[in-house]
């Protein structure tokens, strides 16, 4: 915090001397030993993954602070879906001292298959990880009539082959 003291204006006609100062003081908060930190208690998601992207779950953290002097936590959590997704942030909110508190679970994007979702908490490194069956995006459209041109396929050379048995 600084501070600069002005001369109050004189007349040109007299002689005076002017004084001024600035004087400053440095401030720092701190509250307890070391930044606090928390961790990730859960990760729920729902298995099967239908829609525009992975949703529909919730990321739990945990504040162990015990005492009025321990500070509130506003998590920086992260998403990845392995082994392409992107890393997406997740929206958190303070979580005050021997609190457990959820946050929505939302990544969006096209995925197909059986993928593993790993959220991180970028403070203090530790990640938990959940299991998903996605067929989200524009998979919704194009893995049903692959899968139905697989069957088609299927169905003819299963045909040809056993018109061959019988002649």
């Amino acid at each position: 915090i600084f501070f600069h003291t002005v001369p109050v204006a004189q007349s040109a006609a007299s002689s005076y001397v002017t004084q001024s100062a600035s004087v400053g003081t440095l401030l720092e908060l701190n509250n307890g030993a070391g930044l606090p930190s928390g961790n990730i208690a859960g990760l729920k998601l729902p298995f099967w993954q239908f829609g525009n992207g992975l949703s529909g779950g919730t990321v739990s953290y945990q504040n162990p602070g015990r005492t009025r002097a321990d500070a509130g936590i506003r998590p920086q959590l992260s998403s990845h879906i392995l082994p392409w997704g992107r890393q997406t942030n997740i929206t958190t909110g303070l979580v005050l001292p021997s609190t457990t508190r959820k946050f929505i679970f939302n990544h969006p994007g096209a995925y197909l298959g059986l993928l593993p979702v790993v959220v991180v908490d970028t403070g203090s490194h530790q990640a938990r990880t959940a299991w998903v069956l996605a067929c989200t995006g524009w998979w919704r459209i194009v893995f049903p009539f692959f899968l139905l041109m697989v069957v088609i396929i299927a169905f003819k050379f299963r045909r040809k082959t056993s018109r061959h048995k019988i002649v």
